[in-house]
């Protein structure tokens, strides 16, 4: 077996410049965009715990769908109470939860919902709710963030979070 000696400032530099697409990824700064692709309810957790610890922002407008064969019942219950908004959307995929079938869950949890028929339309009713300070958040599959960066291709994005961070 090989070793290689590496110190702890190589090893935090190291993840510092890490760039994971779909995880915590900002596409936009004003308002801020970030996508993950929190896909189960342990993705969705972690999200949940990430969002207020990583990010400032005023009011989150959370951008969901998710594929029926996820426990999407138990990830729009653990993620809904920390949006502002919440705009449920339809995916292309076949394996997709209707969108109706998503607005009801949400609506039993006493969640209120907007819904929209794609995620473009989802993406551009949030960004027409959203002001200065806010931070759109969408999540739920990877499906949708897929579909997402293809909606809205931004050329040369990436993961500023460490910078904005440092201010």
């Amino acid at each position: 077996m090989l070793s290689f000696p590496v110190d702890v400032p190589a090893i935090k530099k190291g993840l510092q410049n890490t760039k994971w697409p779909a995880r915590l990824e900002i596409l936009y700064q004003d308002p801020l965009l970030v996508v993950d692709g929190a896909h189960n309810p342990a993705g969705i957790k972690a999200l949940c715990r990430a969002l207020p610890r990583d990010f400032k922002y005023r009011r989150l407008i959370l951008v969901f769908s998710a594929l029926a064969d996820k426990d999407y019942r138990k990830m729009l219950q653990k993620i809904a109470p920390l949006a502002d908004q919440i705009i449920l959307t339809q995916l292309e995929s076949k394996r997709a939860v209707p969108v109706a079938k998503l607005y009801d869950c949400g609506k039993m949890m006493g969640f209120r919902a907007i819904v929209t028929e794609n995620v473009s339309s989802a993406v551009e009713c949030a960004f027409g709710l959203a002001r200065q300070g806010d931070m759109i958040c969408v999540a739920g599959s990877l499906y949708l963030a897929g579909e997402l960066k293809q909606a809205f291709p931004i050329p040369g994005c990436c993961d500023k979070r460490n910078e904005l961070n440092k201010q």
